[in-house]
């Protein structure tokens, strides 16, 4: 008979795990593909870059035109509430220019009126005041006669107070 055969050999077994390259091997992947895989990252991102910065500039406009649009909207309450302060003067004026108007006429009417009297209300009104002038007078003259000199005279004694 024959001598056993040796038992027929799978065929080579891969054996299962992870594989780790050789370092004496160069990868095997294409330096096109490479190439083209870093290009696309910087494409991506440059792009983000982009997209953030316009999206900055986007936020700083808006928040520009929100502060111009605040300064707008004070400008218009202080024109606002100045017309009003206007409004409120000019009326004001014009109720003082009544006034004064309806005193001078009211006082051109008085002197009319005294000047169809005659002069005999003027002798009335004119002896009226010279009574009560005179009678002021009097009272001064009186005050001034207790003291007949001055205060500050140093030849006059000092009045004396008498209770």
């Amino acid at each position: 008979m024959l001598p056993p055969s040796p038992p027929p050999s799978p065929p080579q077994t891969v054996k299962r795990g992870v594989r780790f390259a050789e370092d004496d091997k160069e990868d095997q992947i294409p330096i096109g593909y490479i190439m083209r895989v870093k290009k696309q990252r910087e494409a991506k991102a440059k792009f983000l870059r982009q997209q953030k910065e316009r999206r900055q500039f986007a936020e700083e406009q808006a928040r520009i035109e929100k502060e111009r649009q605040v300064r707008e909207e004070q400008r218009l309450q202080w024109e606002k509430e100045r017309k009003a302060w206007d409004m409120e003067k000019r009326a004001m004026d014009e109720e003082r220019n009544k006034r004064l108007y309806a005193e001078e006429i009211a006082a051109a009417r008085t002197r009319r009126e005294t000047q169809k009297m005659g002069s005999s209300s003027k002798a009335i009104s004119n002896s009226s005041s010279i009574a009560s002038l005179r009678s002021n007078a009097n009272k001064e003259s009186q005050q001034s006669s207790k003291y007949s000199r001055v205060a500050y005279d140093p030849i006059a004694p000092p009045p004396r107070r008498q209770g």
